[in-house]
């Protein structure tokens, strides 16, 4: 038997489909009355739904994760969330795979929404591409460089590489002669093999 609230649930769910336009606003009371297994992104006002997880997609956010969650608990004033919304504009509603943000309170420019959201840009967002790619590396790059995110981490399962972005100069940072890309905003750093064109994140 389907109750009123679950009905109501799909209701809200089918009108968040995949192409469908609308403003954050919107789209943000649609979303939270929404199952809670149902995901979406808001993209330049544009409704994506995400693919399902790989294997590779799932290791690379266990190892990463637990990198940037060490980071933080030794780092005061840092914060290191996984897949949380971003309300990040008017016109986009995000949920990175990883993020490290500056507290409010240690002077970062994201804040605590009242239903417990991050309203505002992060310092730091990390996306595990493989099938995403193309939109991680295309509009949510661009949309995130407008939301004002400072530096956006792509790690390309499938190109086994990285890409490490400084978005307000619309850079991408290049590995110096060690072969290590080095974060301007955190002290974290990734080092690049070039025997097996493999990619290895490391704190330092």
């Amino acid at each position: 038997m389907t109750t009123g609230r679950e009905k109501t649930s799909k209701d809200k769910s089918s009108q968040l489909k995949h192409g469908a336009r609308m403003n954050r606003e919107r789209f943000h009371h649609l979303y939270g009355q929404t199952p809670e297994d149902f995901r979406v992104e808001l993209i330049g006002g544009v409704v994506y739904e995400p693919s399902p997880i790989s294997i590779s997609h799932g290791e690379h956010h266990s190892l990463l994760g637990l990198i940037l969650a060490s980071y933080a608990l030794q780092t005061p004033g840092v914060q290191s969330l996984g897949s949380v919304t971003v309300l990040l504009s008017d016109q986009d509603e995000v949920e990175p795979d990883l993020m490290l943000r500056v507290l409010p309170e240690f002077g970062g420019r994201t804040q605590n929404t009242s239903d417990n959201y991050v309203n505002g840009p992060p310092e730091l967002v990390v996306e595990i591409a493989h099938s995403s790619a193309s939109l991680d590396l295309g509009r949510k790059r661009k949309r995130y460089m407008l939301g004002g995110v400072t530096e956006y981490l792509v790690i390309c399962t499938h190109l086994k590489e990285i890409r490490w972005f400084d978005l307000p100069n619309n850079a991408q940072y290049q590995a110096d002669d060690r072969n290590i890309i080095k974060s301007k905003v955190f002290p974290l750093q990734s080092q690049i093999s070039d025997e097996s064109s493999q990619s290895g994140t490391s704190i330092g």
